[in-house]
């Protein structure tokens, strides 16, 4: 047997109590045996007997292969003695049957030994060797009786054995003897004979007879009686059967005897008795050969009194013996303890020692090795195994993810396909209007206002957040029962309130694949290290960057393992596949502007020609080197090239220079501040920063002339109130931070952060939701809530910690202070009032008042002449360094840029915090000034400036300053006109003019020349009449002829913003022509209309264009102005009669169209989904016949009663918010022929021949010209410096600002 293999049988390792061990036990006689393993428990249990009844036939089989029984108390049970028992039959009979020399027998017993150190032992060591040594023992009585005789072999055995049960007993613990033991080496010595009193010269049977004596004087002493008694008396026989080897052997014993009998007169009274007897033995045996009658003549023991015990036990105490005993016994007892067993035991104790440190060293070998195998089996089975588990456990759980979120989008499109055949406008509409809500979107228009909304498709009354709210003392267990309660209502209500748009029906553009990828346009670029952020949220995807298209795709199985489950179940949110995916063409960048993301400067944001932006954000690195490869593409549109500063952008874009001049408002001009340094609407904690502007909130009427209605813009919003400067410079002057890491600070908020824009915007989605989220999935207390503008201004003006600026929000989107959609904001602490809509100022009606009397509040002369001391406050010199300590305006150094380096925090978990922190609290804008900046010119001033320039003024700021000048045209009627845009000019030629395109009603094409810039003529403008219009046969005809029953009016006609084509519908084969301009012919006709197209429309860029068509569609187009192309992206339903009037938005994303059914009916560019339905009032005899869309946030649209005769109440003029609310209504008196919008200016010509200027809010009338013919069409010049008006008789007007002016002409800039 391998000794070490004992270890891990037979003991326990302290490290691995509860485990069971292996035991490999080889069996070897002529050859090598294999080794067979089997499972031994180390301790009875529950553990035990599942293991021994499972493998009981594998044990019973090896035990039976060893030639032993083993014994059960009880079928599938054992005790540890039966195991103990067990494991010792096992060992022992490997050692006597399959171990050939002794040493390999013997390094059993050093094993053990060198065990006790390192293991724990189920029984006591000794008790482990003795029962080995008797099994030992017990097989050399076998053997001899099997035999009849020791051979030598069995000798060298035997005396071995018995080297060890002398090595045993003679130790200090003499306890660890037992019978049996003492019993089987007493049979062991009688067998070999060496007791006999017979002459030999085999000194090995010499040795083991003084062995055996040995043995039987240690155990005289022994405190068990019977073991006492059976040494006493079998030494009392060898004294009467043998004689004594010489006086060694006599004083060795003799002194064994004389300590034991002393030891058993003073603790073990009942021992003397058997030990006196031999006593008097050996003394009679060596009284001569001792010379004891010399010594001690008066021992008792020679005598044969009957009272001998108590004599000898006075004797043996006296001095005579005891000197005998030390004298001349015990010199002679040393000399053959010396000569006998000394040398023996050292002999065995340097040969254990030596055992010792070769098992040592082969259990180092063996852990070594083992520890070898375990990493080759850890490397090579299990880290492969669990690396496998792995990810079969993220398979199976992206499986189920991806399972959840297909059963929850398949279950929302069956709720979409429902809803969009039984809404309105669908084929089941039964006429019932279920509840509408509302979120807001990401599209902006071109002054960057996001103001449209879309229908919620997942809306959510948060009813479960209100509950929470309101019952946050209730204790946990109760409230637990409740909310499960509430969440159960909550999803029964769900289902059949649920409002669900077509967008969820309709697919868009799938995706691009990876082989799509590998084969198209050459790849410069792609990375899976990008996060699109939007609103908060961080969309983890792959950037593609190729040499003609940027490319983003989302992981959608990270989407949906953030957005299923909970998010699903409580807050009801969804997202469409591909959401935030897209595709980009390099020609469609606009700008690209340096980003940052919790302060790193690691992000991109880019802005696209229909005004869609995405910020994304890489690492640092990666960051720049996408840049700088976009530049080195030069896409065709892109402004900006170069990697600038936002400082640098600034001062190159010269925008300071023309807010001064009065050339932009405040709003455009605040609003490219923001965007140049860094705040964007897709991270709130960088969202766009605007200031509180006035400081009355509770007069009837707003007074924008009083300087005492307005805040001090040179001011921080903290220190409103100078009481609270004190308080605020003392906090800065004694604050230090122990740790010098917190710079000092005047507040310990921000201006603008991620928790202040939700504050403001929580009645829309999907703030909403992220107000609850933010609260821990609750509404937070009423009070602490945006409940009232008057109150909020309260807040920031008595207290110096509240420091919220406003949002852009404030100035042109009325429906975030409503809460339309009904949710529970709790009730007021102080008059118990429910939280509803925003309460606005005693001098605002509606929500809509408010914003547009806020925004002219804005623009007023007050808060021109001091916006620059708040601009210096925020983005200017006074944001940091000592100029923001003197001005009381440094905040936390968190909110700084360059004040924190996240990349250098080692610790992913400080990282995260230091993240949260900056993500929380809020950013500081870039700085773009270091110097004062500039104050506004007043009017007067502007004014002079511009007459010294010679710039023209807008027609529509000086209404009360207009001439009209006349062109004589044509001699029929002049129903089109149009400057393009973007003129592409020659040049070679010396002044730079401009086309002027006018069509007549029948089809006539004119490009006349004029400049509106001419400084030499009085009307500041030159107007050449195209050259081929002289003589008839000559003139230029757009395609045609147009069908008899078209009325020729501007909505069949468009042009492209270059001016190289025009597209013509009305024709007879309900086709829309394309006519080139430059080569004066028609270059395309395209036919999907099933009926006369009736009215076409082209978006600002040109790219999409828009026809309505008597067949009651209408059909989204892109257009290839190169190509003269058309192609058809959505053909749209939902009119029951000819479509009129037709509106594009491309940046908001959306076509409002106008029929004579009476309706307008909105969808989306983009998708070409259905958003909503506009009715005009006035009944069902009303017909749309012409709409515009503002680029703001308006739509007007004009409509005729046709069962009215009365001619003022015939036609009316209608305005909405492109949200489809009404605003007001306004009579005319006369037929509107044509009308648009720019800025906040309506403009209609009516068949009276009068020009009517209109605030666009109100539609009140601001000034009307009479022209005295009947309008057919009005246009606009570049920068509205003139009014083009084409009458009836083929003049045309241009009306501008005569060069006289007088202050009192200028409007609103």
């Amino acid at each position: 047997m391998n000794a070490k293999g004992l270890e891990s049988v037979v003991f326990r390792n302290p490290l691995r109590r509860s485990q069971y061990s292996y035991s490999e036990l080889t069996l070897r006689g002529d050859k090598e045996m294999p080794r067979r393993s089997s499972m031994l428990p180390i301790r009875t249990g529950q553990e035990t007997n599942v293991l021994w009844q499972s493998e009981a036939s594998t044990i019973l089989a090896a035990l039976d292969g060893l030639g032993l029984e083993l014994n059960a108390t009880e079928k599938g049970h054992r005790k540890e003695s039966d195991l103990m028992q067990t494991t010792i039959s096992c060992v022992f009979a490997i050692m006597w049957e399959g171990l050939n020399s002794w040493e390999s027998r013997s390094d059993v017993f050093a094993v053990l030994r060198q065990l006790t150190v390192t293991h724990e032992f189920v029984e006591s060591p000794d008790e482990v060797t003795r029962r080995l040594l008797e099994l030992l023992l017990k097989a050399c009585l076998v053997e001899l009786k099997r035999d009849g005789r020791f051979d030598d072999y069995n000798t060298r055995v035997a005396v071995e054995v018995l080297r060890l049960v002398q090595d045993f007993i003679t130790s200090d613990d003499a306890a660890r003897i037992t019978d049996s033991l003492l019993e089987a080496a007493i049979e062991v010595l009688d067998a070999m004979m060496v007791f006999d009193d017979v002459p030999t010269v085999d000194t090995e049977l010499s040795e083991v007879s003084t062995l055996g004596l040995t043995i039987l004087s240690c155990v005289l002493s022994h405190s068990q009686l019977s073991i006492c008694s059976l040494a006493s008396a079998r030494l009392h026989s060898l004294l009467h059967s043998r004689r004594l080897r010489g006086k060694l052997e006599a004083s060795y014993l003799l002194y064994s005897l004389n300590d034991s009998l002393k030891a058993s007169i003073t603790d073990q009274r009942e021992h003397y008795a058997f030990l006196l007897p031999v006593m008097k033995a050996l003394t009679e045996k060596s009284y001569q050969l001792l010379q004891m009658d010399v010594q001690v003549p008066n021992n008792p023991c020679m005598g044969l009194s009957a009272s001998l015990p108590e004599e000898f036990e006075a004797y043996c105490q006296g001095s005579e013996w005891s000197t005998f005993i030390e004298k001349q016994v015990k010199p002679l007892q040393d000399e053959f303890v010396k000569k006998n067993l000394v040398q023996a035991k050292a002999t065995m104790e340097a040969t254990m020692t030596q055992k010792y440190k070769t098992i040592h060293m082969q259990f180092h070998r063996r852990n070594r090795a083992m520890g070898e195998d375990k990493l080759r089996f850890e490397n090579k089975i299990m880290e492969p195994w669990r690396e496998r588990l792995r990810q079969e456990k993220g398979r199976y759980q992206n499986m189920l993810t991806s399972q959840r979120a297909r059963a929850a989008r398949a279950k929302h499109l069956w709720l979409a396909l429902k809803r969009y055949q039984t809404r309105e406008r669908g084929a089941w509409f039964n006429g019932t209007h279920e509840p509408t809500h509302w979120r807001l979107t990401a599209e902006e228009n071109f002054q960057r206002m996001r103001c449209k909304l879309v229908e919620n498709i997942m809306f959510d009354d948060h009813h479960v957040a209100s509950f929470l709210r309101d019952h946050h003392d209730m204790p946990s267990s109760e409230l637990s029962s409740l909310i499960s309660l509430k969440l159960k209502e909550a999803l029964v209500g769900q289902v059949n309130e649920d409002t669900v748009a077509e967008e969820e029906v309709a697919q868009g553009p799938a995706s691009p694949t990876a082989a799509a990828l590998e084969q198209r346009e050459r790849s410069l670029l792609s990375t899976n290290e990008c996060q699109f952020i939007h609103l908060g949220e961080v969309i983890v995807g792959t950037f593609e960057l190729t040499n003609t298209h940027l490319y983003f795709t989302a992981d959608q199985l990270l989407i949906a393992q953030q957005r299923t489950g909970a998010s699903i179940e409580l807050h009801n949110q969804w997202w469409e596949e591909g959401e935030f995916d897209f595709k980009v063409p390099l020609e469609e960048l606009r700008e690209v502007h340096l980003r940052r993301f919790n302060l790193r400067r690691s992000a991109l944001e880019f802005f696209l020609i229909d005004q869609t932006n995405f910020f994304l954000n890489f690492n640092k690195n990666l960051r720049n080197i996408i840049y700088q490869k976009l530049q080195g593409l030069h896409p065709s549109n892109m402004i900006y090239h170069g990697a600038r500063s936002p400082m640098q952008l600034y001062n190159d874009a010269k925008l300071q220079e023309r807010w001064v001049l009065r050339e932009i408002s405040n709003f455009d001009y605040l609003m490219l501040l923001n965007t140049i340094a860094g705040r964007t609407y897709n991270d709130l904690s960088q969202y766009p920063v605007f200031p509180w502007i006035l400081a009355d909130y509770t007069s009837p009427t707003l007074d924008l002339t009083n300087p005492d209605a307005f805040r001090d813009l040179a001011r921080p919003i903290g220190i409103i109130k100078p009481k609270h400067e004190q308080e605020v410079r003392m906090r800065y002057d004694t604050f230090e931070d122990p740790s010098g890491i917190i710079a000092k600070f005047h507040y310990g908020t921000h201006y603008s952060n991620a928790a202040g824009v939700i504050h403001f915007m929580i009645r829309l989605e999907p703030f909403t939701t992220q107000h609850i989220q933010l609260q821990s999935g609750k509404f937070d207390f009423a009070d602490r809530q945006f409940h009232s503008v008057g109150a909020a201004w309260l807040s920031v003006l008595d207290s110096p910690n509240d420091v919220k600026e406003l949002i852009p929000e404030f100035f042109y989107m009325p429906e975030f202070l409503e809460n339309s959609c009904g949710f529970d904001f709790g009730r007021l602490q102080m008059d118990g009032s429910a939280v509803n809509d925003v309460v606005l100022p005693a001098w605002a009606e509606t929500a809509e008042d408010f914003v547009h009397l806020h925004r002219q509040a804005l623009e007023s002369d007050n808060v021109s002449e001091f916006l620059h001391n708040w601009i210096d406050l925020i983005f200017g010199y006074k944001q940091q360094g000592p100029a923001a300590v003197e001005a009381l305006n440094v905040f936390m150094h968190y909110s700084y840029e360059g004040a924190v380096d996240v990349d250098a925090i080692s610790d992913p978990v400080e990282r995260r915090a230091v993240e949260g922190i900056i993500n929380n609290f809020g950013q500081t804008p870039c700085q773009l000034l270091k110097e004062p900046h500039p104050k506004r010119l007043g009017k007067e001033e502007a004014e002079a400036r511009w007459n010294q320039t010679g710039k023209l003024l807008s027609a529509l700021n000086y209404l009360k300053n207009l001439k009209a000048y006349s062109v004589e045209l044509v001699d029929e009627p002049l129903v089109f006109v149009s400057v393009p845009r973007n003129q592409t000019r020659s040049i070679l030629a010396q002044v730079l003019n401009e086309t002027m395109l006018t069509v007549t009603a029948t089809g006539t094409l004119a490009q006349n020349p004029w400049l509106p810039q001419h400084k030499s003529t009085p009307q500041y403008f030159t107007f050449e009449k195209d050259p081929s219009l002289i003589n008839p046969r000559n003139r230029k005809r757009l395609p045609g002829p147009f069908h008899p029953e078209t009325e020729v009016r501007p909505e069949i006609f468009a042009v492209t913003p270059s001016g190289r084509a025009i597209f013509v519908g009305g024709v007879w084969n309900n086709a829309i022509a394309v006519y080139s301009t430059s080569r004066n012919r028609m270059q395309a006709q395209f036919v999907q209309h099933t009926d006369v197209v009736s009215c076409i429309v082209i978006d600002h860029n040109g790219l999409n264009l828009v026809s309505g068509s008597r067949d009651c569609t209408c059909i989204i187009w892109r257009v290839n102005e190169d190509q003269y192309q058309l192609t058809v992206r959505w053909v749209l339903y939902g009119h029951e009669a000819e479509v009129s009037s037709v509106a594009i938005s491309t940046e908001l994303d959306m076509v409002v169209s106008g029929s004579k059914d009476g309706t307008c009916n909105i969808h989306t560019v983009r998708k070409g989904q259905y958003v909503r339905t506009i009715y005009p009032p006035g009944g069902d005899q009303v017909v749309v016949k012409s709409l515009r869309l503002s680029s703001g946030r308006h739509l007007v649209v004009y409509t005729v009663d046709d069962a009215s005769s009365d001619s003022k109440s015939r036609y009316a003029l209608h305005l909405y918010s492109i949200n489809g609310k009404h605003i007001c209504t306004e009579k005319v008196d006369r037929e509107i022929n044509d009308m648009l919008i720019r800025d906040s200016f309506l403009i209609t010509g009516n068949s009276a021949g009068v020009l009517s200027i209109r605030e666009l809010f109100r539609l009140k009338t601001l000034r009307d010209l009479p022209l005295q013919v009947k309008i057919r069409s009005v246009a606009l010049a570049r920068q509205a410096t003139h009014i083009l008006v084409g009458l009836e008789n083929g003049w045309l007007i241009v009306i501008g600002v005569t060069k006289s002016l007088t202050t009192s002409g200028f409007s609103k800039k």
